[in-house]
């Protein structure tokens, strides 16, 4: 197997509170290596884990954004034909998420697929639904 190359910031978490929802169009992906700093009760400081990034349409991401309650419906830029200046992938590190995924993802080059992705129950024994859609 190729050694994982490190992911270039920044780094676009996906984080979903449970029973909530993302819905992803994935254009490409790759899996990679971010130093990341945990914020639960008794984590180290820093630990490096296993990403798995994927690209999404930008127009999309920012729809999952307001759905997801990260920016305010109708916040973002106030001048005409201004945009959010927002990264066009999540970056996933839940394993149990990651593996769920594996077998949805599109061959590199192949047709984008789309995906829904809901959270099920609480950290660290969070669970995840993941079907394609249509």
């Amino acid at each position: 197997m190729e050694a994982l190359k490190e992911l270039s910031p920044p780094f676009e978490m996906l984080d979903i509170d449970p029973g909530q929802t993302v819905t992803m169009t994935v254009l490409r992906w790759e899996f990679g290596l971010a130093v990341i700093h945990p914020r639960y009760p008794g984590a180290p400081p820093e630990k490096e884990v296993t990403i798995l990034r994927i690209w999404v349409p930008v127009e999309q991401k920012i729809e999952q954004l307001r759905k997801l309650g990260k920016i305010p419906p109708g916040g973002g830029p106030a001048a005409a034909g201004a945009q959010l200046a927002v990264p066009p992938y999540w970056d996933i590190a839940q394993r149990r998420l990651q593996e769920g995924l594996k077998p949805l993802l599109p061959a590199p080059g192949g047709k984008p697929v789309t995906i829904e992705v809901q959270k099920i129950g609480l950290p660290p024994r969070a669970y995840f639904s993941v079907r394609v859609l249509p």
